[in-house]
């Protein structure tokens, strides 16, 4: 009798312990960008399931890619041009405008985002906190922007939504980039600007998916800042480096992907970090947000460095 009582006891710790290995808690803040009021939330989400994508019912379309120009040097990034960028699958990608009004002053930071839902736009956690800042006094979105030309006009943040631990994140202190797999943020607008952009679904594709064709294969498209060598000649832009206010794409394949964190070889630039990495489903049907792009390469490393969305970022992200 004695031992099946504690065989009973073993089994009830053992289940115990397999709970709380399967379910993850995370800290999310929420934040009225106005008011500036907030509150956190704790979000759980079993890490085995495998969420699939938003059913948006909005894109369906497959990224282009251009093959018919050489290319010279290491770099692979070429100009959306300025009919191509107000059309899919480039539409939905914003160029995102954060301000900080700090002691009278302010301070620009400009990055990437891209529409997920009429009202919703996933770019970079450090486009609307900032470690030394705090939380961005203004946001504002420019879908399919193309130098002074903006096809759908401006949507400014209302809400954004963001992991706690960002908030440990100063990319200035190398001791503190472990927290780089916190740097997303969910941004909600005033409009619904995605009717007319359309959006892309976002997707949990599991770790070992991430590193199988054809979702391997992703796709990068963003506003680089200006005087970033292309590699090559582009006569449409009459340049042969990026141009302030005009969308780069480039491709390339996934080399890690655990948990929060995934590498890849594609060439990407300061002003791309907030940028949506794009794959295909492992049908081959449909384009897939399934992280963004934080950090582009270094001297010490010849990978980009995105965040990938997990289980428990996926559930954060559709309920934002």
């Amino acid at each position: 009798m004695k031992r099946r009582i504690r065989l009973f006891l073993h089994m009830i710790c053992f289940g115990i312990l397999i709970t709380s290995y399967s379910v993850s808690a995370d800290s999310f803040v929420f934040c009225d960008i106005n008011t500036r009021e907030k509150y956190i939330k704790e979000i759980e989400m079993p890490e085995e399931e495998a969420l699939r994508r938003t059913e948006n019912a909005y894109i369906k379309s497959k990224y282009l890619k251009t093959k018919d120009r050489s290319v010279v040097g290491e770099n692979i990034l070429f100009p959306v041009y300025k009919e191509a960028s107000k059309q899919l699958p480039y539409s939905p990608i914003c160029y995102v405008e954060s301000i900080w009004n700090v002691n009278g002053q302010k301070h620009i930071s400009k990055g990437t985002g891209t529409i997920i839902s009429p009202s919703k736009v996933l770019t970079a956690g450090h486009l609307v906190y900032d470690y030394n800042y705090g939380q961005a006094n203004e946001i504002y979105v420019y879908p399919g922007r193309y130098q002074s030309i903006f096809p759908y006009g401006e949507a400014r943040a209302e809400k954004i939504s963001y992991p706690k631990d960002l908030e440990k994140l100063n990319y200035n202190d190398s001791n503190t980039l472990n927290y780089r797999k916190c740097d997303i943020a969910v941004v909600n607008l005033n409009i619904p600007i995605g009717n007319s952009t359309s959006a892309i679904d976002v997707a949990f594709v599991p770790d070992s998916e991430m590193m199988a064709l054809p979702s391997r294969q992703i796709t990068i498209t963003g506003y680089p800042r200006s005087g970033y060598a292309l590699g090559y000649y582009d006569e449409t832009t009459d340049s042969s480096t990026t141009i302030d206010g005009i969308m780069y794409s480039s491709w390339g394949k996934t080399m890690r992907c655990s948990g929060r964190e995934i590498l890849y070889d594609v060439d990407t630039r300061p002003g791309m970090d907030g940028a949506a990495i794009v794959c295909r489903d492992k049908w081959s049907t449909i384009d897939l947000v399934t992280g963004i792009d934080v950090s582009y390469p270094r001297e010490t490393s010849d990978y980009s460095v995105g965040v990938h969305i997990e289980s428990t970022y996926y559930g954060w992200i559709m309920g934002a």
